[in-house]
């Protein structure tokens, strides 16, 4: 009999209790894994056994930050919404002006209103 592993959720937002907690969910794999949503936590202990690691720590630090993830796409020629980036010292009315509206505001990190 094969042994069969279920994939482990490295991730503190409650939304993804669901995949945590519950038997049904998520598949059982014939290795181990690790799937990141958003933690950048290093393991207390180095992994005993080879797992496949789905989001590295790099990928979630790019991915959390909305300048970075822009620029990344950039670099790597991947298609997105035209974008700026505005500094406090650059908000003023004649600058504003001339950016096309309408016009969608971020903050570079947090998603659902929360930072």
């Amino acid at each position: 009999m094969l042994t069969h592993f279920r994939p482990r959720i490295r991730s503190r937002h409650p939304s993804h209790n669901v995949l945590r907690h519950t038997e049904n969910n998520l598949p059982m794999m014939p290795f181990r894994s690790r799937i990141r949503l958003g933690s950048t936590n290093e393991l207390r202990k180095p992994d005993e056994f080879p797992v496949v690691e789905l989001n590295s720590i790099e990928a979630i630090k790019n991915s959390s930050n909305k300048l970075r993830m822009k620029s990344c796409f950039t670099e790597k020629g991947v298609k997105t919404a035209d974008w700026w980036m505005l500094r406090q010292d650059m908000i003023n009315l004649e600058y504003l002006s001339g950016l096309p509206f309408p016009i969608i505001s971020k903050s570079l990190f947090g998603s659902r209103g929360v930072r």
